[in-house]
């Protein structure tokens, strides 16, 4: 849309059934004034989504065509309004099957990934295919409350996230949902769909009571099984928790009134209605911008000091959080001139650096920080505020590699608390400790002098063998099956699945030799230094059997295709009691059990 009132929140509604066609479509919404600048802002990224319709076809295998030989990939290029979609049900009622999402503007995932990718977005574009979209209007949308062929209600349960600067805390409740059937836009990952809350219509009239109670709600195209729908939903709020903390300290050091929509999780319970999940937040109802993306997209034209100024909130949240985190994704209401503009913000992505849990898949790490500080140049605020360059803000000086389990991270974050005090009090020496178990094997970071920093690894790597001599059980493997990385992945976690056991391949750049020496399994921790090995010690027996057969099948060794390092380590025998009271004994280190009152 060009002209004058594609710059005037008034006159929102000449582009609103435009908006939707290009969300639908899968397709790109420009939005412009009349003015050169603005102009050449449309036509770049216009050209910017044909480059990478263009190179995302090009990635498609020939396989990837229907019965005629016409192509049948599908390239989701996705700025406009509202970016995240939102969850929505089919033209019966019923909430359809939703797929697994998909990083929109993921430039930077492995082939494989890639290769995985395209195969969800057919599934994506299949799910899409059948739904029924509403037309997006707020008195379409938002219209007869009552009347259950537009509506469905239901109670749900309302978790809230906030962030400190360190940990997010949660926040349980419970509301009354009332959501539209139908949605009435989609984004790359989402469906979007009108939405309210029971406190929110007026007394026993069922009609909103005021504009303020219009909201929106957001839910994958698939629901994942399991707590995965809940992480996956969970990752968009604590996304907003993050963007939230740093805008209020934005605001304080600023005075620019930056700020963003709260969004909330909700999971509905009762009948029929288990087993999905979906975010809420306020209805925007306004001329949606796009500051930055995820993938190192930068508005350079269109709201120029906003765009000036969102790029120097993503530096301040980099540089505050000491090249932790880094928050991008900025979109949505733009206002006030350039003595006093104002932000109303919506759907924020988080990129981490492993100190933190990632932030749903489109949060690229250290490659998405990477694409952000390629394409921004400092401007006045970024030299106002003292803004580190990433560059500046030192990579580690040494590494220790710890295993990725929750009770090993627990064990460091509480029993080594006073030993990283001291370093950093005699020493001088920073550690960072990862707070979540988010891969198999993690990095403890540390910034210090060649000499202080070789002692505190030495001090480190000794903190984790008593961890280990207590914890872990060891089942070397021997002789090697011939399986690849696929392979390797799948079977770990069916043992994992089977045993409930923490299991850790060994070496830790397993994946890079294509070769697993040893498998730890590591006992849960009771407090107290009390160790449960009941599900570690079935662990280490799944993996020889499933070993054995492995050899057996390949013409192997019939001895033994997993040997414990009983050849290395003293034989223990050590008396435990499960919840229920009973008891077994368990030897170290080949982890054989039995319950005492076996016969």
């Amino acid at each position: 849309g060009f002209g004058e009132s594609a710059k005037v929140n008034a006159r929102e509604d000449d582009f609103a059934y435009l908006q939707q066609l290009a969300s639908v479509g899968r397709g790109h919404f420009q939005r412009c004034g009349a003015s050169l600048s603005s102009l050449q802002g449309a036509f770049t990224a216009l050209s910017s989504t044909i480059s990478k319709t263009r190179s995302s076809n090009g990635r498609h295998s020939a396989a990837d065509t229907d019965a005629t030989g016409r192509s049948v990939s599908t390239t989701v290029v996705t700025e406009g309004p509202q970016q995240e979609s939102h969850a929505v049900a089919g033209p019966g009622g019923s909430m359809p099957a939703t797929i697994s999402e998909v990083p929109v503007e993921d430039q930077f995932s492995s082939d494989d990934d890639s290769l995985h990718g395209i195969g969800r977005e057919h599934s994506v574009l299949a799910a899409r295919n059948n739904i029924e979209f509403e037309l997006p209007h707020p008195e379409e949308i938002f219209r007869d409350v009552q009347n259950k062929d537009l509506w469905r209600d239901f109670s749900a349960a309302q978790t809230s996230f906030k962030f400190n600067g360190t940990t997010f805390d949660r926040r349980p409740d419970m509301s009354r949902v009332y959501l539209r059937r139908k949605p009435f836009m989609q984004g790359g990952m989402r469906l979007v769909y009108g939405m309210v809350l029971e406190r929110g219509l007026g007394n026993g009239s069922g009609q909103i009571s005021a504009p303020e109670h219009m909201m929106c709600a957001k839910r994958l195209f698939q629901d994942l099984g399991g707590n995965s729908g809940f992480r996956a939903h969970a990752a968009f709020c604590k996304s907003t928790a993050v963007a939230h903390y740093y805008a209020r300290a934005f605001r304080a050091t600023t005075r620019i009134q930056l700020g963003f929509l709260e969004c909330h999780l909700y999971s509905p319970v009762g009948a029929g209605e288990d087993g999905y999940h979906f975010c809420g937040e306020k209805w925007l109802k306004g001329h949606f911008v796009k500051l930055n993306s995820n993938a190192g997209f930068v508005n350079e034209f269109d709201y120029s000091e906003h765009s000036t100024i969102a790029q120097a909130f993503s530096h301040f949240t980099f540089d505050q959080s000491n090249g932790e985190l880094l928050v991008v994704d900025l979109q949505g209401i733009c206002g006030g001139d350039e003595t006093n503009p104002y932000f109303l913000l919506t759907d924020p992505q988080v990129h981490s650096r492993g100190s933190y849990e990632r932030f749903g898949n489109g949060d690229l790490g250290e490659q998405g920080i990477a694409a952000f500080f390629q394409k921004h140049r400092c401007g006045d605020w970024c030299r106002r505020l003292r803004l580190r360059k990433d560059y500046e803000i030192l990579a580690a000086t040494h590494i220790v590699r710890m295993p990725g389990v929750s009770d090993c991270i627990a064990y460091l974050l509480s029993d080594c608390r006073a030993l990283f005090a001291q370093l950093a009090n005699s020493s001088g020496v920073s550690v960072k400790v990862p707070r979540e178990a988010n891969d198999d094997w993690l990095d403890i970071r540390l910034w210090a002098t060649e000499k202080s920093g070789a002692k505190a690894q030495d001090l480190l790597e000794r903190k984790l063998a008593g961890f280990y001599e207590k914890a872990r059980s060891v089942v070397a493997v021997e002789p090697l099956p011939p399986w690849d990385a696929c392979r390797w992945h799948a079977q770990l976690e069916t043992w994992r699945r089977e045993s409930g056991a923490f299991l850790v391949p060994f070496p830790s750049d397993w994946q890079k030799r294509g070769v697993v020496k040893e498998l730890w399994a590591f006992a849960n921790f009771l407090g107290n230094g009390r160790y449960n090995h009941k599900k570690s010690a079935y662990a280490c027996k799944l993996i020889r059997e499933t070993l054995e057969q492995a050899a057996t099948a390949t013409g192997g060794s019939s001895t033994s295709a997993a040997t414990s390092s009983a050849t290395t380590q003293p034989e223990r025998w050590t008396q435990y009691q499960d919840k229920s009271g009973s008891k077994y004994w368990y030897r170290d280190p080949d982890g054989f059990w039995f319950w005492e009152n076996d016969k």
